[in-house]
């Protein structure tokens, strides 16, 4: 929080004498932060040399990543786009169990998200929802278990949003835009909150396996749509996981400050991301 507000002032600053593009400096300043601190995540010293990544990425949040400044980025989420509900049930008794299993693995992947596996006690998680042990461990065997259904719930929602937008987008960037979008709509949305998965490797050997196969399913996705955006020019060629680094880290790590009591809606974090993005920080002329 303390280096995204140092960040932010440094924005303020640069706005006012003209350096910045116009942007809201907060948010920008929230990105940036996040793709930083999610870098541990996917650069190891086998990727090549830090300062390399270092220009690379400095290069993307200072030009952006689409081909053509005037590209207009979206600023909805088509109808199309969006968390697929579950099929109304015939008994009220199924509908009732489902509603509290999603309750309860919403609670848990925020605190999993806030505090982390090992400061996450299933005792806290049951005083969150107010239900008894008893009800609790009905949809629960253990702790790695809940883990397990939390990381599985968000992959599910994210694939399904990934598809959605592999369908409907018209190019690589869009493609991009449009699941990053609802990816942040549906974090900050009534069918949020989604997991960081930071806490993979506290799983046991054999779910740990699964959710690991189910991620990279998802960064395949999203570095194919990284390679259609070069192949048709929306997107300008960069170093490609510096480029899967700023699009996914900022996202990523949103659980970790996102509020819903916060001044900042969902479609204005959408707005100011993708705008970074796209087009970067350079003010022009």
């Amino acid at each position: 929080r303390d280096n995204a507000h140092k960040l932010g002032s440094f924005g303020a600053v640069g706005i006012e004498d003209g350096s910045i593009t116009p942007c809201d400096p907060v948010l920008v300043a929230l990105a940036i932060n996040g793709l930083l601190s999610w870098l541990p995540q996917w650069f190891t010293r086998q990727d090549g040399r830090i300062d390399l990544v270092g220009e690379a990425l400095t290069d993307i949040l200072i030009h952006g990543l689409r081909s053509h400044r005037e590209a207009s980025s979206r600023h909805t989420i088509p109808a199309e786009i969006s968390v697929q509900k579950a099929p109304r049930e015939i008994f009220d008794r199924k509908a009732q169990a489902r509603l509290k299993r999603e309750a309860l693995l919403k609670a848990a992947t925020d605190s999993f998200n806030q505090k982390g596996v090992s400061g996450t006690s299933l005792d806290a998680v049951v005083k969150t929802l107010n239900v008894t042990k008893g009800t609790f461990y009905y949809y629960v065997s253990s702790k790695d278990d809940l883990l397990f259904q939390c990381y599985a719930r968000s992959l599910d929602l994210a694939q399904d949003l990934l598809n959605q937008a592999d369908a409907i987008g018209a190019n690589g960037w869009e493609k991009l835009e449009l699941a990053g979008r609802a990816i942040i709509d549906l974090h900050c949305g009534p069918n949020g909150p989604i997991a960081m998965f930071s806490g993979v490797t506290a799983l046991s050997p054999e779910r740990k396996a699964e959710i690991s196969e189910r991620v990279g399913l998802a960064y395949q996705t999203t570095i194919r749509f990284i390679h259609e955006g070069f192949a048709d020019n929306s997107i300008r060629q960069c170093e490609l996981m510096p480029t899967f680094g700023v699009l996914v880290g900022s996202t990523i790590w949103l659980p970790k400050w996102y509020s819903p009591e916060g001044p900042r809606t969902p479609g204005q974090i959408a707005d100011a991301f993708y705008s970074l993005f796209a087009h970067g920080l350079l003010a022009r002329s």
